[in-house]
């Protein structure tokens, strides 16, 4: 599963903090990319990554995308997911709770990357991308491998019950938590079962079992706001070799 065919892999906090956005320079950020990346011999110069707006939009990537938001954080694309055919070119995004959520097509050599936070997923990207692959490269949902990364799990997804506008289709995934005001979200079941919904098999999806907001090896919004630790941002990259 993902195998040979593309490289893949999640930068953890060993790696730095990934974003412009948290208090380091644009060399800084730029070095450290540069650094997760060459372990990976990816140059720099050969990624794309969107810049995220919590919406459900799914944009093409070409080669002549090579490079954009990579070195500074202008001349970016607006997009929540991306998908390419173009060899050697990575997918790059930045999350920390939200999930990364790789796709690969290994009948028509396509990938895609989205930021699977819980606005994104009600508006039903998880499956967009799947459309949008098959309207661009000719993808069967069937033929999709997909790799859900580190993220924010039920068992730390607390919310105030009064202070939430949740839409129906999360009722199955809400828990309220004994004896508290809380309500538990189960974001990964319902990405997961939309995914399926939209004819992915469920042996075609694997899982990465990392609780963001427990694991200390991950950058986490959610942690950063209750524990007072410096935000940061950790990347998902993927590259079709």
């Amino acid at each position: 599963m993902l195998a040979h065919a593309i490289t893949t892999e999640f930068s953890t906090i060993t790696d730095g903090n990934m974003s412009f956005k948290y208090g380091l320079s644009t060399e800084e950020v730029v070095n450290r990319r540069k650094d997760f990346l060459k372990k990976l011999d990816i140059n720099i110069e050969d990624c794309f990554m969107p810049s995220l707006t919590h919406g459900n939009t799914v944009m093409r990537v070409e080669s002549n995308h090579r490079g954009s938001c990579m070195l500074s954080p202008q001349h970016c694309f607006e997009a929540e997911a991306v998908i390419t055919n173009c060899k050697r070119l990575g997918l790059f995004i930045l999350t920390a709770d939200c999930f990364p959520v790789i796709y690969y097509d290994s009948v028509h050599q396509a990938i895609g990357l989205a930021h699977l936070g819980r606005r994104p997923a009600q508006s039903q990207l998880a499956a967009k991308v799947i459309k949008s692959m098959n309207v661009e490269f000719g993808t069967e949902p069937k033929d999709v491998e997909i790799l859900i990364g580190p993220g924010i799990h039920k068992e730390s997804y607390l919310v105030e019950v009064m202070k939430q506008e949740i839409e129906a289709s999360w009722k199955p995934y809400l828990k309220i938590v004994a004896h508290t005001d809380l309500i538990s979200i189960d974001l990964l079941g319902f990405i997961q079962d939309q995914l399926t919904d939209a004819g992915v098999l469920t042996a075609n999806i694997k899982i990465e079992p990392v609780d963001t907001v427990i694991s200390a090896d991950y950058f986490s919004h959610y942690r950063s706001k209750r524990s007072g630790e410096p935000e940061g941002r950790f990347a998902t990259v993927v590259m079709l070799n």
